[in-house]
């Protein structure tokens, strides 16, 4: 019941394309997507990127406001995970680059939930596990500070976001 309820729940999303002057350069870019991938055409040059480069199987969002593109997804199977990526242009770069990153990760007796600001290099893990003894969820806050290589959005390859990914793993139950 709980999958076809999933599987009903994703069908019902719709995702309108993006049409914007996402580059910042008086240009209108056009961000859309399939079923496994981004499509982007920017600067009138196009760009695929595949879902599973970003680490999920589904897109669940996709936003352009205050010239920051944010992009979510997720799996699913025996626990949730999703994923969001937020990126925004440099002026000195002329890029889009990656300012934020966050995940989170439910299983059967817990969770964590993951938020890096890529312009501080900041970070704030919570872990919410049951504790036996307890009867009770315990909450564990990790922070801590930094430095990640910059991801340019148009130069994300598998294994782009693996330092990222790396980040909380120590706390997260095996």
């Amino acid at each position: 019941m709980c999958v076809l309820l999933t599987l009903y729940s994703f069908s019902q999303i719709t995702i309108e394309p993006i049409r914007a002057d996402v580059t910042g350069n008086a240009i209108v870019d056009l961000i859309t997507h399939t079923d496994s991938s981004i499509i982007m055409i920017l600067d009138n040059k196009k760009y695929n990127i595949l879902f599973e480069n970003l680490g999920f199987e589904h897109l669940s969002a996709l936003s352009f406001k205050n010239n920051v593109l944010a992009i979510a997804g997720g799996n699913d199977g025996t626990g949730a995970y999703s994923w969001s990526y937020k990126f925004r242009r440099n002026v000195k770069t002329q890029k889009l680059e990656l300012i934020g990153f966050d995940s989170f990760s439910k299983w059967v007796s817990g969770n964590i939930t993951k938020s890096i600001n890529l312009l501080t290099g900041q970070y704030e893990i919570l872990l919410e596990s049951y504790n036996h003894k307890k009867d009770a969820m315990d909450i564990s806050k990790y922070t801590g500070k930094s430095a990640f290589k910059k991801v340019v959005l148009t130069e994300i390859t598998a294994g782009s976001f693996d330092k990222l990914n790396e980040v909380g793993k120590q706390y997260t139950p095996q």
